[in-house]
């Protein structure tokens, strides 16, 4: 019998029916501008859908396709479980279907890795930060597969070497150009509009000048509340690995676009980095 998670924030950070949930994500597929080329990896956030849900669907909609392995990084809200979690389960489902693991590349990232990467449901029970990303995917393909590994320590040289292996294991399991790394991060929190708008822009800089290193350094040392630093320097430094040169900010916008008010707001952005 396959054990499957079951959606923990449905009806909370998106809708828990299918028809309405489809509705509202292909109606927001319809704003994106697909690019000419495909991503190696990507930022994307994670906040409920009536607030990060443009820019979302915006990164999804962008994708000349979605591959058949997505593999998902994302910060781990909750304090749960192993500090690099990768998901046990088979499948994931969301109302709209199940989404099967890629137990292959999960099997062949556990035999590369340290004791520290782990096999592990406890970090995903409750988290939203992958989840959330579901629902886009399967508007776009139905029968592709994903590896959710959620990240709880705060460090860069975990993360670059972690990058390393995932590149490693996902070039040898499914093909060097079968994947896309999607690391999910939310920008600043709880600033008034103005700030958030500078904050962000001095966080998002280094990563559109392809600057793994510098962009830790600057959202640590300046303490942007970026909740997502170490999976998207991750997805940067396994982009990078695998040949990315260029990298495009497709969204920007702040929750003040959904709630009206300016005076404290959430960014977020979706990024895609390119050969």
């Amino acid at each position: 019998m396959q054990s499957v998670r079951r959606p923990a924030v449905a009806g909370r950070f998106y809708p828990s029916s299918a028809v309405t949930l489809e509705r509202e994500i292909r109606q927001a597929l319809g704003q994106a501008t697909r690019l000419e080329t495909q991503p190696l990896a990507a930022l994307c956030p994670h906040a409920g859908i009536m607030y990060s849900g443009g820019t979302a669907a915006r990164l999804v909609g962008a994708l000349p396709s979605v591959p058949d392995t997505v593999i998902l990084l994302g910060p781990n809200h909750t304090g749960l479980g192993e500090a690099v979690a990768v998901d046990p389960h088979d499948a994931w489902e969301t109302p709209l279907g199940p989404v099967p693991l890629h137990g292959p590349l999960r099997e062949r990232l556990l035999s590369l890795g340290p004791e520290w990467i782990a096999a592990d449901a406890e970090a995903h029970r409750r988290e939203h930060s992958l989840e959330v990303q579901l629902p886009f995917l399967q508007c776009r393909r139905q029968d592709f597969r994903i590896l959710p590994v959620c990240l709880g320590f705060h460090d860069y040289l975990p993360a670059a070497e972690l990058a390393r292996l995932l590149v490693e294991a996902a070039d040898a399991v499914c093909g060097r150009d079968q994947y896309l790394i999607l690391a999910s991060t939310d920008m600043s929190h709880f600033h008034p509009q103005k700030v958030a708008e500078k904050l962000d822009h001095a966080a998002l800089e280094p990563f559109l000048a392809m600057e793994p290193e510098r962009a830790w350094e600057t959202v640590t040392s300046r303490d942007i509340s970026m909740c997502g630093v170490v999976p998207s320097v991750c997805a940067l430094v396994a982009a990078r690995l695998r040949g990315a040169t260029k990298a495009r900010l497709v969204h920007y916008t702040t929750s003040m676009e959904a709630s009206g008010d300016a005076s404290s707001v959430v960014g977020y952005a979706a990024v895609v980095f390119s050969p």
